[in-house]
């Protein structure tokens, strides 16, 4: 079986089998191979396992997006501001709905985009 240790502040895999580590590492100054788990512990390698990642976190702007597919379609939305003059009353709907998302998202749990993860 494979195991992840961390041992001042460095993260390793090493095979672990019958109770014995699969390795040849240096403990109280000897180089010992194929150490006992319990050794290998004792030298202060813990076992580690990572942190679970983070869940994802929309951006206002994606918020807002998949709001909007709730009514329009992105052609849709494109027919809409075609239309924006001859069809005044249609766009004006849809710019209030626009406006509803953008207030939904804003209260919403949303990541916030800064300038220098923009420039990464």
């Amino acid at each position: 079986m494979t195991q992840s240790f961390i041992k001042n502040g460095q993260i390793q895999t090493f095979d672990v089998r019958g109770g014995k580590v699969v390795a040849t590492i240096k403990i109280d100054g000897r180089w010992v191979s194929n150490p006992s788990y319990e050794d290998f512990i004792a030298d202060g390698w813990q076992p580690y396992t990572p942190p679970a990642p983070e869940p994802y976190l929309p951006t206002k702007e994606e918020l807002v997006e998949s709001k909007l597919r709730e009514r329009y379609s992105i052609n849709q939305e494109f027919e809409v501001n075609r239309k924006r003059d001859t069809e005044p009353q249609a766009f004006a709907a849809y710019y209030a709905y626009v406006e509803e998302c953008i207030a939904w998202a804003e209260q919403q749990p949303h990541r916030v985009i800064t300038e220098e993860a923009t420039r990464e």
